[in-house]
């Protein structure tokens, strides 16, 4: 029966952590909670604790069985983990212990509140006669079933003659057996003081009280020197030397040199003359300390397992296993799939173990589980993680996710083309976003029905069949996982009518890259009546691919005109390219004058592997004595840049102490179809950033080369999950930090905004796969314009997870931004010359929807790639079109300058950063131009959506890890000297008459005279130090002078009022403005009729009549100073537009110039009006000719004293200004 309801308060008070303090609560019916009993707490999350308890009842009414308890919780941060309890049968009264355990878990963040647990007991009652209500019954054993006193749960009374527990007798005490003090012993037990329930066999004796607590015998009383003052453990007969001190005794820890015995072994701790103990532990660096920072770590402290530090300085970590193991069984890893969500399986061999996937708690029972993982386009990372208590296991898988239609072309014909045989040859190419290339067994395509074959992306179909008139050609592809793509393009049959071509030999045929075909390429000419046409130049062009025709002859070249002979044949070698294909490389064979053409069409097959390169999984951060999220791979190709399928590599564990997936330091296996060969690697305990390297070898290299690449790995010690950090830094393309980038965790509100530095730290992070999204939008805005950018990482609990390298943003030119969609548009970059975005009309679409918009396109600094390309590619040239994921359909033609020097013809990989599925993926192929200045993508093929874009090839072997500059990796990835070291250019300062070259392994400034500062023009080396350049002319600017290694304008310096000016004090080789004409006015004053002077009368007085001689002539502009003649003012005007000589006072050269204005004025006077009047003038005559002379006279004095007034000065600085210039 369900229990009455009957409510009581508990009596226990329960301390159930550091951090809470829980109540028993009100509880029910006639069974009673009395306490609970704690068995175990801890922590399984950074809020959240579980505790487990043993229930105490007591059973309040009849007689029960079939016991049991529901314990539920009406508070959300309280939660049952197990709350059915279930108990023994219990008579009326009598107390029980649960047979199994309460389990609930509680937030801290929230006050726990008593209210939270809810019980309801279940049980049955035994029923029977109870006439006293006692709860036991007649039945049951009730002695006196009328007095409730009186039943066999009943405390017997000693000595008062009656039975209450019923058990047949009275209590009875024996003589001495008596327990006045109820402390639990009689005087026949041995209480020596039966009135005093201190004092019992059992007591706690006091020393030296007088008292026999204890009841020995005697009282305690200390021996002189063990009484223990300072209650530190030791007496001094037990050792202690200062028994005052408790931080003196002889487990206390020696701090030396400080002239205390601290350990009281007799003396202080003195560190040797000449060694050190900086953390003061007592052991020297030079006695074995092994960190001297760390008071903690020296020889003989104890180990801790599994941290990754080696607190014993015996050389390594004591490694402990796990002691379960957590395993995905399926899917493999690096499978490609084609639809979403994916079942994931796999094993944990312990039940208690709470395992996670991909962040989500997931139920496992017998050994295994099963869940299924949405995924999204691209590669996913699936990681199942197990913890149980402070230990945490991981497994990890790649799986891809492919949702994408295949992009299939059609490169061997052109829509709409004319041809004039009834079967052709169908060749295109065949592109996927998988990681590798394509082959036979990755893809299905048919032409018209008829299967292809498929080699290196490339397919072809023989023999197409075709009829009279338009035929349509269909090419459709199929991935692995069955998405579906087609083209369709449109060839016109004419029969052949009279003369023609006819192919001879040499078609289809195969061949190792870079090696001549077996069988030339032969074709025969024929004349309208059939017969064979004799000396008739036949041209050869290569049309695909990197080969030559003529090759081994003096014409070897990319085409090769050669004559028929007698029976109208021509032929020639054919030299393949360096790409692997199937009848990837075409010739072409024209005759001038015929309709028709014939193609020849030839594959490629690969050569062994010669180089190694990184494909994907370097320098992974891991947990220590975890499986990386990410398989090591590594892509092999031959000198053609080929994939090579078979080549056998090896993996070695160089350092850290990791293993590969054969649980061993060395595994060996074989590339696939892709060229990669793969392993994953378990680390080792060893702690660092990139600490942990593992190499990996090509065995079948040539004789004598050694092939290695080499990767690092991170290993950290997981920690509490609450406690995880990201952090890193976001940079510009010059290597300066990026303020206010917004860096966030997507699908959470975990984020941080960068500081001045760059910098940024997100707290709380989730653990496991995370998409991280750095948003350049809210960069500051004086800074420029910066796109977003995403990542996928793998987080460690409990550490800080930096990012692998620098977040580089790169600085968008937005000022070549174009409208597109509206027309056909091409893009081109200035300093680029051949770059070239082909937008169609109508062919784009933003991420907005919209079909109109600006576009853009910037450069991006080679080694500032925000990711970094497959197989080892370094491309010298790499863009950025933005906006991200703006998609164009058809592709947007993309032509690029062969930075990286492909040899003409070459077929190079294009690649595309698709930030939907965040990692470079192929686009199709380019083919370098005959001139081999650029790489153009082949028809149909192009940029699918906006992001960074490239064209290159897998970079050679090498190791991956980060070896200082000037240093490189040797055959086993350790750093060695490199002095020949690329990378010290990258630390040149321009301009500081320096150069970086590297010597004995480190980057040495060297003296560069020719390294003059390019942004200081009057700046110049000697001796590698920056001097200033000659006072004078700029060479690196002809509008420019130079003056103490500063820079100022050549013309329009001025002269200064009251001080000198830049004109007089900077410019110490000013000359004349050669160039510049001058301007003549005469004096601005008309000229007298001095040839009739009586008709000058009416002005018989001095100033009021007007000089009738010649000072000047108005000629306004003229060429040249030789054109002004020697009147006075014409001279004064071109003496003030003469440039003063360098050092001369500007007040003196302007006073010769006026006296010699005065000078001429009266020479003038002086030959117009001699002293003695003419002859045949009368008196009156003469009276106004000395007048007229006298005027003359006053003019000259009147025109100088105007001159040298102060104000007139204004005039002679404005024309030194206009005709001066600074310098030559």
């Amino acid at each position: 029966m369900l229990g009455k309801s009957k409510m009581r308060i508990g009596k226990i008070l329960l301390l159930l952590s550091a951090f809470f303090t829980f109540f028993v609560h009100p509880v029910l019916a006639d069974m009673l909670v009395e306490d609970l009993t704690q068995l175990s707490s801890k922590r399984v999350s950074r809020y959240v604790s579980e505790f487990e308890y043993i229930v105490n009842i007591t059973n309040e009414g009849l007689n029960a069985e079939n016991i049991s308890l529901s314990v539920t919780s009406s508070l959300a941060p309280t939660t049952i983990v197990n709350g059915n309890i279930t108990f023994a049968n219990l008579s009326a009264g009598e107390s029980g212990a649960s047979n199994n355990r309460l389990i609930f878990r509680h937030d801290r963040r929230i006050p726990y509140d008593p209210a939270a647990l809810n019980y309801a007991f279940n049980f049955d009652e035994v029923t029977g006669t109870d006439n006293d209500n006692d709860g036991v019954t007649l039945e049951a054993g009730d002695c006196d079933d009328n007095n409730p006193a009186i039943n066999p749960n009943s405390q017997e009374i000693a000595d008062n003659g009656i039975d209450e527990d019923c058990d047949g007798e009275d209590l009875v005490t024996p003589p001495g057996d008596a327990d006045q003090d109820q402390d639990g012993f009689t005087p026949n037990g041995g209480d020596c003081n039966d009135n005093n329930a201190a004092i019992n066999p059992n007591a706690q004796e006091i020393a030296d009280n007088g008292i026999d607590e204890d009841c020995d015998g005697e009282d305690l009383v200390t021996p002189p020197g063990d009484a223990d003052q300072d209650q530190d453990g030791f007496t001094p007969n037990g050792g202690d030397c200062n028994d005052n001190n408790a931080a003196i005794n002889p487990n206390a820890q020696e701090i030396a040199d400080n002239g205390i015995d601290e350990d009281c072994d007799g003396e202080d701790l003195v560190t040797p003359l000449g060694e050190t103990d900086q953390d003061e532990d007592g052991v020297t660096v030079e006695a074995g300390d092994c960190d001297d920072n760390n008071a903690d770590i020296y020889p003989g402290a104890t180990d801790i397992p599994n941290n990754g530090i080696d607190e014993d300085c015996n050389g390594a970590d004591t490694l402990l296993a796990p002691v379960f193991s957590v395993k995905i069984i399926s899917p493999q890893s690096l499978a490609t799939v084609g639809a979403t969500p994916i079942q994931v399986d796999g094993t944990v061999d312990d039940d208690a173990v709470i395992l996670t996937v991909n962040g989500v708690e997931v139920v496992h029972s017998g050994g295994q589980f099963s869940v299924d993982v949405a995924l999204e386009e691209g590669l996913n990372t699936i990681l199942a993680r197990g913890s149980k208590n402070s230990q945490q296991v991981t497994d990890s898988i790649s799986i891809s996710l492919d949702q994408t239609p295949p992009f299939v072309t059609i490169e061997s014909h052109k829509d709409g083309q004319e041809v004039f045989s009834d079967k052709i040859t169908i060749t295109g190419l065949i592109n996927d976003i998988v990681r590798g290339t394509i082959e036979q067994t990755q893809a299905n395509v048919s032409v018209n029905g008829i299967s292809a074959s498929i080699s290196n992306r490339s397919y072809a179909v023989m023999e197409v069949p075709l009829s009279e008139g338009e035929n349509t050609i269909t090419a459709t592809g199929s991935d692995q996982v069955g998405n579906v793509g087609s083209t369709s393009i449109k060839v016109n049959y004419s029969a052949p009518q009279g003369r023609r071509l006819l192919l001879v030999d040499g078609q289809n045929q195969s061949a190792t890259i870079n090696t001549v075909l077996p069988t030339p390429l032969a074709i025969q000419v024929l004349d309208d009546n059939l017969a064979p046409v004799a000396n008739q130049a036949v041209v050869f062009r290569v049309t695909q691919g990197s080969g030559l025709v003529g090759a081994g002859s003096a014409e070897e070249g990319r085409a090769v005109a050669v004559d028929t002979n007698a029976q109208g044949n021509a032929e020639t070698t054919f030299l393949l390219g360096s790409r692997v294909g199937v009848a990837n490389h075409k010739i072409r064979a024209q005759v001038v004058g015929y309709d028709d053409e014939l193609i020849f069409n030839a594959s490629g097959t690969g050569k062994s592997g010669n180089k190694i390169s990184i494909n994907s999984g370097n320098n992974q951060r891991g947990a220590v004595g975890q499986v990386l999220a990410e398989p090591l791979v590594v892509a092999i190709t031959d000198d053609g840049a080929n994939v090579v399928a078979g080549a056998r590599v090896e993996f070695t564990v160089t350092k850290g102490e990791g293993l590969l997936q054969n649980a061993s330091k060395i595994y060996e296996t074989t590339t696939d179809s892709d060229g990669r060969a793969t392993t994953e690697l378990t680390l080792g305990y060893l702690t660092g950033i990139s600490a942990q390297r593992i190499t990996a070898k090509l065995l079948d290299a040539a004789p004598g080369a050694l092939l290695t690449a080499g990767f690092s790995a991170t290993g950290f010690v997981a920690a509490h999950p609450g406690d995880t950090l990201i952090s890193g830094v976001v940079l510009d393309n010059q290597d300066q930090p990026i303020p206010g980038v917004t860096i966030r965790i997507d699908g959470s509100n975990r984020e941080d905004q960068t500081d001045t530095q760059g910098q940024f730290q997100i707290t709380q992070a989730p653990v496991g796969p995370v998409h991280l999204i750095a948003d350049g939008s809210t960069a500051a805005p004086e800074l420029g314009e910066f796109p977003s950018l995403s990542f996928n990482l793998v987080t460690i609990p409990g550490v800080d997870n930096p990012l692998r390298s620098p977040i580089y943003m790169v600085k968008l030119n937005t000022q070549n931004a174009v409208n597109v969609g509206v027309e056909d548009v091409e893009l081109t970059l200035d300093k680029y010359p051949g770059f070239k975005l082909e937008v169609a009309k109508g062919s784009v679409t933003f991420p907005d929807g919209s079909k109109e918009g600006l576009l853009s396109v910037t450069q991006v600094n080679a080694n500032k790639v925000p990711m970094a390309p497959p197989n080892g590619m370094q491309p010298q040239f790499i863009v950025t079109i933005q906006p991200t994921n703006t998609r164009f359909d058809p592709p947007a033609r993309l032509t690029l300058p062969n930075m990286d020097g492909f040899p003409p013809g070459e077929q190079v990989e294009m690649y595309s950063y698709d930030h939907d599925l965040e990692e470079f993926v192929s686009i199709g192929l380019g083919t370098v131009s005959n001139d081999a200045t650029l790489v153009t993508s082949n028809p149909g093929v192009g940029v699918i959506k906006a992001g960074w874009h490239c064209g290159s090839q897998p970079g050679g072997a090498g190791c991956a890890h980060n070896c200082p500059t000037c240093q490189d990796c040797d055959g086993d990835c350790n750093c060695v000297v490199a002095d020949g070291d690329p990378r010290a250019q990258e630390q040149d300062v321009e301009g500081d008459c320096k150069s970086p070259e590297c010597q004995g392994g480190n980057v040495v400034q060297i003296n560069d005279d020719s390294d003059i500062p390019q942004d200081e023009d009057c700046k110049t080396c000697n001796a590698g130090n920056v001097e200033e350049a000659p006072d004078g002319s700029n060479p690196a600017d002809t509008q420019s002078c130079c003056f103490e290694g500063g820079k100022l304008d050549k013309f329009g310096q001025t002269v200064g009022n009251i001080s000198d000016g830049p004109l007089e004090n900077m410019c110490p080789q000013r000359t004349q403005h050669g160039s510049l004409p001058h301007e003549v006015d005469g004096c601005s004053a008309p000229v007298g009729d001095k040839d009739n002077p009586m008709n000058n009368i009416p002005y018989p007085y001095g100033l009021l009549n007007i000089s009738p001689t010649d000072f000047g002539q108005p000629l306004g502009t003229i060429a040249n100073a030789g054109l002004a003649g020697p009147l006075a003012c014409n001279q004064h005007d071109i003496c003030y537009q003469t440039c003063a000589a360098p050092g001369t006072d500007l007040s003196t050269s302007r006073k010769v110039c006026d006296d010699g204005m005065k000078t001429r004025m009266d020479n003038t006077c002086s030959a117009a009006y001699p002293a003695t009047c003419p002859s045949g003038l009368g008196i009156l005559e003469c009276t106004s000719y000395f007048l007229q002379r006298s005027d003359c006279s006053t003019y000259s004095s009147s025109y100088y004293g105007v001159l040298r007034a102060a104000g007139f000065f204004a005039a002679y600085k404005e024309r030194q200004e206009q005709y001066c210039q600074c310098c030559p």
